[in-house]
């Protein structure tokens, strides 16, 4: 396994012990405009019901949309736009020939989130059997993953993905 996936696990692990879940989502719901209200509904109902998380999934694959969105266009939602493979190649070719990736730590971090969410949002084919079909956005939002393959570890990889990318918002 590669350095940077077993500092992923740890940083995971780390969270899932301290409940550091919860101040990430705490730093998505500050640093996004209109799901305030959706992420506090999260929040609130993870406390109360520790077992909710398999249900947030498609919540939060709608948050990494928006916050796409959001950064191709200086903050504003209100356009006709959403995140799809094409779309966050684009933004990671675009980070990638700023020529501060290579000097700047920041910079640097941004191209490998955008990176992940390229993964993420690149279509996987939907007709192998469920227990099959890849994690991704696509198999989430229209119901091809199994749920049953759901675990924690993945649920908070997701949330701490999101709030990371969340300090690159304007």
């Amino acid at each position: 396994m590669k350095d940077s996936g077993l500092v992923r696990i740890k940083l995971v692990i780390c969270h899932i012990k301290n409940n550091g879940i919860f101040d990430e989502l705490e730093n998505i719901q500050s640093s996004v405009t209109i799901h305030k209200d959706i992420v506090q509904d999260l929040i609130t109902t993870l406390k109360e019901s520790p077992n909710s998380w398999k249900l947030f999934y498609p919540l939060l694959f709608s948050i990494l949309d928006a916050i796409l969105v959001s950064q191709r266009h200086e903050g504003k939602l209100n356009v006709d736009d959403f995140s799809n493979h094409g779309r966050v190649e684009k933004m990671k070719k675009r980070s990638k020939s700023d020529k501060k990736i290579e000097v700047d730590i920041f910079q640097y971090v941004y191209y490998k989130t955008l990176e992940q969410a390229d993964i993420l949002f690149k279509n996987k084919p939907f007709k192998l059997p469920s227990e099959q079909v890849e994690f991704g956005r696509n198999s989430i939002q229209h119901g091809r993953y199994d749920p049953s393959n759901y675990t924690y570890k993945q649920f908070a990889q997701l949330v701490v993905f999101i709030s990371t990318l969340c300090i690159y918002n304007k």
